[in-house]
């Protein structure tokens, strides 16, 4: 949403952001994304994310901030990332701040340089770690990246109105995966394609019935509110049609056509804005391996190769709903390994944001060096960044890592990442 920068009135203006923020955070089932807020006025930065998050977590909801403005730079611009990374809110409604990696950098070099450098990276680092500082990305013409399941249209004719997702329909990959059973990624396309046709009308009757509340009773946050396909268990689905084995560039196919398929069969819809997005999928992912679990006590797909896990005998709690994060477990150095198939996985996802559960399997560091992929460090190539941020990278693993997943996202090169064919991400 695009709220309120406070202004420079010191204590009152950020009184009355957090009061505008709470007001707004209440009418809202998930929460609020507050957009151009960063570097604007004298506000001090944890104060205010402070103040929002406490805000957030007595409301049960999530307040984070998107698209920062830039213009005022200086100290306090880096000082939002340190303001998140020591955030004492913690939990699923903690504050959170989305950046793409360019915004990243600007936050991180302006100021003084040198210490204050290394200190925001370092600050950079723990939010990464904690999940706070959310990698996003935003390729598509005319399209930046605003909230979860939300674009808003820049540059000649973009608005600054509010925006708001009115509803999520998540589609079950896993069971679509077992009906087409491994090998047969057309028969599971075609299944997607029949799912997202049922997804979206259950989209265009709820946009319909919000119309019709919104004449008779004269609320809603947005005019025009949106809707997104969440896609539940990819990994899963994935490892289903590899014969146990998840490839990041099948995923990359899978969710080029899931945008492709959605953006078309939208347009005959009369739901604006249709997008895929991986937040708002928990309660779904539980769902749909708890009714899952049940129909795998039948016959099972034959399987061609015996010495691989069997995913059709795995009964987890719940699906992974997310496409993954930078934020290992164990050892940090991983997050390289993992970067780079995450940079393959979303290199044709145009928008987008690294949100939910983590993706890496036990056994990945043993399959990629197998693979001949160094699990160990990160390879920075490639990353656009001033010398002075790229001398302290290698201290900061997760950092790094995620100024290679943009670098690799964004290029589609695969040059030098031909064993991300055969490793798990």
């Amino acid at each position: 949403m695009d709220l309120l920068a406070p202004d420079r009135g010191g204590a009152a203006g950020r009184a009355r952001l957090v009061r505008a923020a709470a007001d707004s955070a209440r009418g809202t089932a998930a929460g609020l994304t507050i957009e151009g807020l960063v570097g604007a006025g004298d506000g001090d930065p944890a104060e205010i994310v402070e103040g929002l998050g406490a805000v957030g977590g007595a409301l049960g909801r999530t307040i984070a901030f998107s698209r920062p403005d830039l213009g005022d730079g200086g100290a306090s611009a880096a000082g939002w990332i340190e303001a998140i990374a020591e955030a004492t809110a913690s939990g699923p409604h903690a504050p959170r701040l989305f950046l793409t990696f360019e915004e990243a950098v600007t936050l991180l070099c302006t100021g003084d340089g040198g210490a204050a450098t290394a200190a925001a990276a370092g600050a950079a680092e723990r939010a990464l770690e904690r999940g706070s500082l959310v990698p996003v990305w935003s390729s598509a013409a005319g399209r930046a990246w605003a909230g979860p399941g939300l674009t808003r249209r820049v540059g000649r004719g973009g608005g600054r109105g509010a925006l708001a997702l009115d509803a999520a329909v998540g589609i079950n990959l896993p069971r679509l995966a077992r009906r087409a059973g491994p090998w047969r990624e057309d028969a599971f396309f075609e299944g997607v394609h029949g799912v997202l046709q049922v997804a979206l009308r259950a989209l265009q009757d709820r946009a319909r019935f919000v119309a019709r509340a919104r004449r008779i009773a004269s609320v809603g946050i947005s005019e025009q509110p949106a809707g997104a396909i969440v896609p539940i268990g990819l990994r899963e689905a994935l490892r289903i049609l590899g014969d146990g084995l998840a490839r990041a560039d099948q995923g990359a196919r899978v969710l080029g056509f899931l945008g492709e398929a959605v953006g078309r069969l939208a347009s005959a819809t009369e739901v604006s804005g249709v997008s895929l997005t991986p937040a708002f999928g928990a309660v779904a992912a539980e769902r749909f391996a708890r009714l899952d679990a049940l129909l795998a006590r039948g016959a099972r797909q034959p399987r061609l190769f015996g010495d691989l896990p069997r995913p059709e005998e795995d009964v987890d709690a719940a699906y992974r709903s997310g496409y993954g994060d930078l934020a290992a477990p164990g050892d940090a150095k991983r997050a390289g390994a993992r970067a780079e198939a995450l940079g393959v996985l979303l290199g044709t996802a145009p928008t987008g944001a690294l949100l939910g559960d983590a993706v890496a399997p036990p056994d990945a560091d043993a399959r990629a060096t197998a693979d001949g992929a160094s699990p160990g460090g990160v390879d920075s190539t490639g990353v656009d960044a001033p010398a002075e941020l790229l001398e302290i990278l290698p201290e900061h693993p997760r950092l790094a890592a995620w100024g290679r997943f943009a670098a690799i996202r964004a290029s589609g090169s695969r040059d030098t990442l031909e064993s991300l064919g055969t490793t798990l991400f």
